[in-house]
């Protein structure tokens, strides 16, 4: 049977992509509830989708759609959040928006479903979201600091990877205007190749 998951790179050819389609949560989600710019128009959402996915599939990528409703989950569609997958498993993370709790539980299904093995759970007080987690290499991991993702989360990810070889690094993130319009790690920076970045 073909391995079908493993990602420690921001740059490699991808093959496998996991999505969820905008849903009637997104279109209908509350602007301020959420801390979006206006009302999402969930027509123009799921066309923009559609066309991703198309180039997706273009380029040779597997697309996957995370099947399970989650009425009260608008953000649910971002699904790069809730986990982190490596070339052993997934790590499922614990998101630092309250909004957002339960994303976690419902991809570990998915991933499950799918055959892909569950490398480690956070827990506790730990909490990390993917969006602040950026692939240098494949052996060194930055991990941004902030309202999203914390010491203990970091932590328990250093737990997680270091048998596999892989080194934690905590970044400091500067933030905007609070908690609810927190800036990830990956608001700042892009690996677009092996050794070129574009950082804001």
């Amino acid at each position: 049977m073909t391995k079908r998951y493993g990602s420690q790179s921001m740059v490699a050819p991808l093959q496998t992509v996991l999505v969820k389609r905008p849903s009637v949560a997104f279109g209908s989600a509350d602007p301020h509830k959420w801390h979006y710019t206006s009302q999402p128009n969930l027509a123009v959402a799921q066309a923009e989708h559609d066309a991703f996915v198309q180039l997706l599939n273009q380029f040779g990528a597997e697309v996957v759609y995370h099947p399970m409703e989650m009425p009260d989950h608008a953000d649910a569609i971002f699904t790069h959040d809730p986990t982190i997958v490596t070339d052993e498993g997934a790590i499922i993370l614990q998101m630092g928006k309250p909004l957002r709790r339960g994303e976690e539980a419902a991809q570990a299904k998915v991933y499950e479903s799918l055959g892909v093995p569950i490398l480690a759970t956070l827990h506790g007080e730990a909490l990390a979201e993917g969006g602040d987690l950026l692939w240098v290499d494949e052996k060194t991991l930055a991990a941004g600091l902030g309202f999203r993702t914390n010491k203990e989360g970091v932590r328990q990810l250093r737990e997680a990877l270091t048998p596999l070889g892989v080194e934690v690094v905590p970044v400091e993130l500067a933030y905007y205007q609070g908690p609810e319009a927190c800036l990830h790690l990956m608001s700042f920076i892009s690996i677009v190749d092996v050794d070129v970045a574009v950082v804001y």
